[in-house]
């Protein structure tokens, strides 16, 4: 109970710090994509592979860090969340500090519900731009889709679309 109070607020700090120092005015393009995911929506890596293509990027420039789902989704993620490597007062450690603390050009926060852990990683994580859903504190992303995350061809299009618009691609 303690160790969930002081995870709260270590994920409002979190979030206050991300929207401090926002800078959208950069020029960059997109070279680096980290998603952090809610496996239980279950999509595949096949996706993620597909955007990177989408993207002109290697594969291998996209890393997804998942929180726990179905087994079959798991199999295919190589970095998951475990809420156990974050100490009483709310640090992350291990491989998850090392994936948050490197900044991506996007981050795309691939779910629409309400968790502490999924927003405080976004919220914590070092990133240039990032995008996600409805249903979630607003203030993570920068680009909002209001339809279901399940709708991955809908995603794809629409992210392509606003990223060319933007000229991060």
């Amino acid at each position: 109970m303690f160790k969930k109070f002081w995870h709260r607020r270590a994920a409002k700090k979190s979030l206050h710090t991300s929207i401090e120092e926002k800078n959208l005015t950069r020029a960059f393009k997109i070279k680096h994509v980290r998603v952090v995911l809610d496996s239980s929506l279950e999509i595949e890596q096949e996706f993620f592979n597909s955007l990177a293509k989408a993207f002109g990027i290697p594969q291998v420039n996209i890393t997804v860090f998942a929180f726990r789902g179905s087994n079959d989704i798991e199999k295919q993620y190589a970095h998951f969340f475990d809420p156990k490597k974050v100490s009483y007062f709310g640090q992350f450690q291990g491989d998850q500090a090392s994936i948050l603390e490197k900044e991506v050009d996007l981050q795309i926060n691939y779910f629409n519900r309400n968790d502490l852990y999924m927003e405080w990683v976004s919220a914590f994580a070092k990133k240039k731009f990032s995008a996600g859903f409805l249903g979630v504190d607003q203030r993570l992303n920068d680009i909002i889709f209001d339809f279901p995350p399940t709708d991955i061809n809908t995603f794809k299009e629409e992210l392509v679309k606003y990223l060319t618009i933007l000229k991060k691609l």
